[in-house]
């Protein structure tokens, strides 16, 4: 586990390009630590000096050992601010880049399987523990260091007192060893709990109005107490086992300082050993002690570090297994082969062998009855899931051999409920594309949300709130049309993405998509009012999992199915 850990930092590092700032910062921390070792060893030349009388060389010494002192101070202040600015700030810049850069290059349907929540731990408060972790066990080192060269010192002094040192610190660290082992079991499972606690608070908070209008409050509490409950668990073994762990090193610790004490004490009696090498041995023993606890600290938090750095390098990973690399220039047909779904092994299929035709050029129109399967079918469509069965196809290629980047850059969707920033107007429309303002007039006027955006005071530079809680769900649904008509998708699809708008707007709208298709583009649109789907090539029926019919709208009205039933609702 440490070695794995060690080879994640070291990519963490690679990744920052600080190679410069690394040996900068391990000259410092070997002069910090020599100065350390130094004030300490030139004690017993001042003992030495005081016991001959010689007060005057005693002064010098111990001036000597003031400067030392004051040195290490300085040179220790120095490293930790220097990796502080030039290491935890490129290493914390590089981990939210890499991330940021990675979870966009993901397949959606990879992407899509991790919740929210997952990023934005990572992002945030991984980011920083990542960080500050590396720059603490870069710092860590010190006392890695220090202890072989005080180890050094002591068997010069005595082998003896070395020796029995020596065989009381392997005790100490294979005791620290296993209590590691026992920590790394838990500490995954602890991790697990966490996240999961994080995400049921982050839902909770999202979905505060519902819960409120719903009179649910209990439910969300008791929901709350009870992955509390699962995590407080696990949190209580984890302190188990750093708390007997913490009680039983400390028992070797002391245990070794009494060693030193008293056989040391004896050795001076016997004449064996000079009062300034037993009180600087003692002072080195402690010295040794402190640095081994805090070297078994950085070696045992290890293991924490690797877990979190884990998961940036499991994404990461997932970025270079792109699931294909067959070029897309144009999307000309797409295709369902027997598609089924289901989103849990041995649960029923949300969708039962499912064929589906587009061509390039077409209006396809997708109906049905709420929880028919509409919606699983648009994510398969959009790579966002993967058929459990069957197979989808783009130009008769398989979907899993085609490049996803490619694919989704030909893709345009529009959904219900469409995701407004909190920036400009501008910016939500163009999403940071480089276009003209007559390019930007001509879009928001064939999505009819031009007189709004010119009634604001500041035009398209005027900010909306967080998810657009400034202004209308038809208003949203607009900007959302707009930002799509401006990525200008070989294939849109609408998910009943104008069911906010009034009849006359909707009919203006689908009048120049309606336009698109004429000129080539392919429309694909999941509706839930009739008309907006009745001049379309095909329509698409689903019912119990499985499209029951298909045709034109006059070939449906004339079978007198599903559609035509829905057609008379409507009416």
């Amino acid at each position: 586990m440490i070695s794995k850990s060690i080879r994640e930092i070291q990519w963490i590092l690679r990744k920052a390009k600080i190679k410069r700032e690394l040996f900068i910062s391990s000259v410092l921390l070997c002069l910090s630590m020599t100065f350390s070792v130094l004030e300490v060893w030139v004690l017993k030349y001042v003992i030495d000096m005081l016991a001959e009388s010689d007060c005057n060389h005693g002064m010098g010494f111990a001036l000597g050992i003031i400067l030392m002192i004051a040195m290490n101070g300085f040179f220790l202040f120095l490293l930790q601010h220097y990796i502080l600015i030039h290491i935890k700030n490129p290493v914390k810049r590089c981990i939210v880049y890499s991330t940021l850069a990675c979870v966009y290059n993901l397949p959606l349907q990879k992407l899509s399987k991790k919740k929210r929540q997952y990023y934005v731990e990572l992002l945030t408060h991984y980011a920083e523990e990542i960080s500050n972790d590396i720059c603490n066990k870069l710092v860590g080192l010190r006392y890695l260091l220090q202890t072989v060269v005080v180890a050094c010192v002591l068997l010069f002094i005595n082998w003896a007192i070395f020796s029995a040192v020596i065989v009381l610190t392997l005790l100490y660290v294979v005791t620290g060893r296993w209590f590691m082992r026992q920590f790394w079991k838990k500490f995954s499972v602890y991790m697990d709990k966490t996240n999961q606690l994080h995400a049921v608070i982050e839902e909770g908070l999202a979905a505060t109005q519902d819960i409120l209008l719903n009179n649910r409050r209990k439910w969300e509490i008791d929901r709350y107490h009870e992955y509390f409950r699962r995590y407080y668990k696990e949190a209580k073994r984890i302190n188990f086992y750093g708390n007997l762990n913490f009680s039983i090193t400390s028992i070797l610790k002391w245990i070794v300082v009494a060693l030193v004490l008293f056989f040391g004490g004896s050795l001076v009696a016997d004449g064996k050993l000079s009062v300034s090498s037993y009180i600087i041995g003692y002072q080195f023993c402690y010295m040794l002690l402190g640095n081994m606890e805090q070297a078994y600290s950085v070696i045992s938090d290890l293991t924490n570090l690797g877990a979190k750095i884990d998961r940036l390098y499991e994404i990461c990973k997932e970025d270079e297994k792109q699931l294909g690399f067959q070029p897309l220039n144009k999307i000309e047909t797409m295709e369902l082969k027997a598609v089924s779904y289901c989103f849990f092994e041995k649960q029923e299929n949300v969708l039962d062998h499912v064929d589906l035709e587009i061509q390039a050029g077409q209006k396809i129109g997708v109906i049905g009855k709420s929880g028919s399967g509409k919606s699983t079918l648009v994510r398969i469509l959009l790579s966002l899931l993967s058929p459990t069965q069957g197979t989808v196809c783009v130009n008769q290629v398989n979907m899993n051999d085609v490049d996803q980047n490619a694919f989704i850059s030909k893709i345009g969707y529009c959904r219900q409920n469409p995701y407004i920033f909190p920036d400009t107007i501008r910016n939500n429309i163009t999403l940071g594309r480089e276009i003209t303002d007559a390019l930007l007039d001509e879009i928001c006027k064939v999505t009819e949300i031009y007189d709004f955006i010119m009634e604001q005071e500041n035009g398209y530079d005027s900010i909306l709130g967080d998810n657009g809680i400034n202004i209308s769900s038809g208003q949203k649904q607009r900007i959302s049309i707009a930002r799509t008509l401006l990525g200008e998708p070989d294939v849109m699809i609408l998910d009943e993405a104008t069911s906010n708008l009034d009849i006359q707007n909707e009919k203006k709208i689908m009048m120049y998509l309606d336009e698109m298709c004429k000129a080539g583009k392919t429309l694909i649109v999941i509706a839930h009012r009739l008309w907006t789907v009745e001049n379309a090539d095909i329509i698409y029926t689903i019912d119990n999992k499985h499209v029951v019919e298909s045709g034109s709208h006059t070939e449906l009205v004339k079978n007198k199915g599903i559609y035509y039933e829905l057609l008379k609702e409507q009416e």
